[in-house]
This record gives C-alpha cells, structure tokens and sequence, in this order.
C-alpha cells in the first residue's frame, strides 16, 4: 500500500459466510436502483470551456444498480461486517494510520454495486483518500479493476499519464482480476480507477 498504492487481499471472507453475503447482496439487488450518472474523472459536471485535452472538459457516464447505505439494514451481513471493528483496525493498520474512523455519510458509507451486461463504471477519482472494496461475486466475462495508481497528488497530477488512460491507453495501469473475497484496499482519490 505504502509503496505502490494498492494491496489486495485474495479469499480475505471465508467461503461460508462469502456465499451468505453474495445470497444476501442478491436478494437485495431489486430494491436498488440503476444510476446513471454523468460526471468527469473529478466527480464534478464537464467544462465546455476548458481546452479539449483537459480531462475536466470531458463526461463520461457510469451505469450500475447500486444500494447505498440507507438502504442496508442494521442487521444485515453486509453492514455487520462494515461496522466491524476488527476489519477497521485492520484497514487502519494496513494505510498506518494511527485512527481510522467509518465513514458517516448516510448514502457514500458502504454500497452495494451490481455490474450487468450494458452497465460500467467510468473512468473517475473517488472522494476518498483510500477506497475499499470487497469482491463478492465474480463477473462471468470482463470485470477487470484497472487503475493508474498514485496519478495524481494533492498539489499535482500525471497530465499525461491520465490523458494517454483516458484515450485508451492502459499500458500504465494496474489491472486486476480479482476472485470473489477479494478485499482490495487503493488510493481512490490520487488513482483514476474504472
């Protein structure tokens, strides 16, 4: 994490309760609702006004069926695990931090993302310094996690490093394929990820 940015976690939830949280994501999946959010790699709205190379003039969209965290019930697997303090300290341990605490944002907390055939993520920056991710089910054909680790800086960004990603080129990137349990930890916000 320290060195490159990133670290995975390979059958990080045992196979027993990996199965009951994927049946539980599965069940809820029709009550979430499919986004379809148009937005830049920052997370804001395009600017026309900027030059043409500037990744800030340019929408992509993402499409997914997500929950958000209103969503999730107390009780759930999902949210127990979340809460957890055990798999707190350890994300805290792993990025060194000497506290971590959940986030509190009723929607943005924890959420569940389902990718079907037709939907995608779009190339973006997270809001967070460090985004975790949990791979319950894995994709029946794509559904690589590809991300320019440490592109930019809080004063800084690899113009163009994001630029040949953004126009396609991903030979700077990581790829993973990831199995179901996966836990991935990544600098969300300094890595432009899809």
């Amino acid at each position: 994490m320290e060195q490159v940015g990133w670290c995975s976690f390979a059958d990080f939830i045992k196979p027993e309760r990996l199965a009951a949280l994927a049946a539980e994501a599965n069940n809820l999946l029709p009550e979430a609702e499919e986004l379809v959010i148009k937005r830049n790699i920052y997370q804001g709205a395009a600017n026309a006004d900027l030059a043409d190379d500037n990744p800030a003039s340019k929408e992509y969209t993402h499409r997914a069926l997500q929950l958000a965290d209103d969503q999730l019930a107390e009780d759930t697997l999902i949210k127990q695990l979340y809460k957890s303090d055990i798999l707190t300290d350890f994300i805290r341990q792993v990025q060194k931090k000497p506290t971590l605490y959940r986030c509190e944002d009723e929607f943005q907390a924890l959420n569940i993302v389902a990718l079907e055939p037709g939907s995608w993520h779009a190339w973006h920056y997270d809001t967070t310094e460090c985004t975790v991710t949990l791979l319950l089910q894995p994709a029946e054909q794509g559904g690589e996690f590809t991300f320019l680790a440490n592109s930019r800086t809080d004063d800084d960004e690899d113009h163009e490093a994001v630029a040949r990603l953004l126009s396609g080129d991903t030979s700077k990137a990581n790829t993973l394929s990831r199995g179901a349990g996966t836990l991935t930890l990544f600098r969300g916000g300094y890595s432009c990820t899809v």
